[in-house]
């Protein structure tokens, strides 16, 4: 029994480390700024949706990852990138969509 009681503990914390090994530790960036007006004007885009898919960045992406560099990626491969991610990050069709939108938004307002 008490060897049982130890291949099972072994086999959680063991389980414990393969779920996290693939989350990538975020620098001490900061989050970016809220969206405004005048990203949503530039974006064409509702200011509600932009500061949902930042709300959703924040609670979810940013637990991995920094603020991504808009110069590295086009709008159609961003475009690619969100659906992928949001299914390692387990938000819904709509919230992907809020975040695809909130980093297109960023990367007109930072003339990219």
């Amino acid at each position: 029994m008490k060897k049982l009681n130890y291949l099972l503990g072994a086999y959680v914390i063991m389980s414990g480390f393969i779920a996290c090994s693939h989350v990538v530790a975020p620098t001490q960036n900061k989050l970016p700024e809220l969206p405004n007006a005048r990203m949503a004007l530039l974006a064409d885009e509702k200011l509600s949706t932009l500061q949902a898919g930042h709300g959703v960045f924040a609670r979810q992406c940013f637990q991995c990852h920094d603020q991504p560099d808009m110069d590295k990626y086009s709008d159609s491969e961003w475009s690619t990138i969100a659906p992928t991610m949001s299914k390692h990050a387990g938000i819904s069709k709509k919230e992907s969509e809020q975040v695809l939108a909130y980093l297109l938004a960023r990367k007109r307002l930072e003339g990219h």
